[in-house]
């Protein structure tokens, strides 16, 4: 399979969305892309790559860098990649896999998942920062830091409105490691261009300024993610990303109108936004359709995947492909022509989750020790662990375009003593969607909508 190279990384994700490479509509004959034997595609749960690792200069922390002694483990992580992106978005594939399902929407952003637990990362060490990478499928996280810095900086220079923030707030009455101010704070401050907040966590204000930061940074689609700071928090990490983004090819206003969308529980009546003869990028894989419409002056696109047979699940379907069988997709749509769509209609959607406790997911993918008593995280304090990890996300798809926001923070306790030949494209059954950068694939956010709101 011809993999794509990348360095940035991005956020959005009600199922799944992704950015790919715009091509030139001069092939416009409908894409099939071969099916091969499923046999021979490695599992999802533990993809392995051959690539040589990459050189990266790594930061001189400290003296005791303790969250670089991994490599002295000898812990081997053979889901790990050296790309950024992939290990992103091999993350939004792990954790769609377990939040997704055919009776409820989903939206998550594995961008900025990975962003607050890998700002979590560069505090810990041994055991703790072995599991947490192969539940990033982070091969090197010095390496991975330096991506981080690079792709905020291309994400924000891209024409479309897109925000990405982090910031460490922590409790001032609180007494932290020697290496959190000299080395922890400075490297998140280096390579995430953290904000740092000193408070009172036990006064009111500490919540209140908290929340003013998210509302800030997500264009106040998100206002905030926790209720109450719990007495023994001392550490918050937060990351938000925010996405503004025009159609490449608007869908004209006098060509919405209600139709039935065909919802597990139900049928609906909703509005669909419609266009008549466009060309779009489109490939048929393994049961699949995929459709990708571009952003206007940007790099990034969302792809669109319904069932061939409106009778099957599309979660169902995109679920049971392996990691390279998605990246294989997510590139053969990228590889392709545009074609002659004669009927592409899509319903405009709303979509605000809950503030979720993702704990349990990560967990079950492999890292349960920095949620107990004896998770290591020199860097941050003796007697530190992650006790929440929450994530909230909000998205629009109406004619112009798309607006999307993502917040995701990490909470870190200390220990007190509890512990075809005519193609028509009608999204009228659920469907996945992912909003990726297409000059390298990092995934921003995807999701699916199984019934319209």
């Amino acid at each position: 399979m011809k993999k794509h190279l990348l360095l940035s990384i991005l956020l959005l994700s009600t199922l799944f969305l992704f950015a790919c490479a715009k091509q030139d509509a001069e092939n416009r004959s409908p894409v099939t892309v071969p099916e091969e034997d499923a046999s021979e595609s490695p599992s999802t749960e533990s993809p392995s790559t051959e690539s040589p690792s990459t050189e990266s200069p790594s930061a001189d922390i400290s003296s005791d860098n303790a969250s670089r002694e991994t490599a002295d483990t000898g812990t081997e992580n053979p889901g790990a990649y050296d790309s950024a992106a992939d290990s992103i978005n091999a993350l939004g594939y792990d954790l769609f896999a377990k939040m997704g399902s055919e009776d409820k929407n989903t939206c998550i952003s594995p961008y900025s998942i990975e962003l607050a637990l890998s700002m979590a990362a560069n505090g810990a060490s041994g055991n703790t920062l072995d599991e947490m990478l192969k539940v990033m499928h982070v091969k090197d996280l010095d390496a991975f830091n330096q991506a981080v810095s690079v792709s905020k900086e291309k994400l924000e220079n891209d024409a479309m409105d897109i925000r990405i923030a982090n910031s460490v707030w922590f409790d001032k009455n609180i007494t932290f490691s020697d290496s959190f101010e000299a080395s922890y704070l400075p490297l998140l401050s280096d390579s995430y261009a953290a904000e740092t907040f000193e408070s009172d966590f036990a006064d009111a204000s500490a919540l209140s300024d908290m929340n003013g930061w998210i509302a800030r940074a997500t264009n106040d689609k998100i206002t905030d993610i926790i209720s109450e700071i719990p007495k023994d928090t001392i550490l918050i990490l937060l990351n938000a990303v925010y996405f503004d983004a025009q159609w490449e090819v608007p869908f004209p206003k006098e060509g919405t109108f209600d139709e039935v969308f065909h919802s597990p529980s139900g049928d609906q009546t909703v509005p669909f936004m419609h266009l008549s003869d466009g060309y779009f990028q489109y490939v048929e894989y393994k049961g699949i359709k995929a459709l990708r419409m571009n952003y206007k002056d940007s790099d990034m696109a969302m792809d669109i995947l319904i069932p061939a047979d409106k009778e099957q699940s599309i979660t169902e379907l995109f679920n049971g492909l392996t990691f390279e069988e998605k990246q294989e997709l997510y590139q053969s749509l990228s590889d392709s022509e545009e074609v002659s769509i004669s009927s592409l209609k899509l319903p405009r959607f709303e979509f605000s989750s809950e503030s979720i406790s993702l704990n349990d997911y990560l967990k079950e993918l492999g890292m349960p020790v920095a949620f107990t008593s004896n998770a290591d995280l020199p860097l941050i304090s003796k007697g530190a662990f992650i006790s929440q990890v929450y994530h909230k996300t909000f998205i629009r798809v109406d004619e112009n375009g798309t607006e999307a926001a993502a917040v995701t923070a990490v909470m870190v306790d200390k220990m007190s003593l509890i512990e075809g030949d005519l193609i028509l494209f009608e999204a009228d059954v659920p469907f996945v969607y992912l909003i990726s950068d297409t000059s390298d694939g990092t995934t921003l956010f995807m999701g699916n909508m199984n019934s319209i709101q």
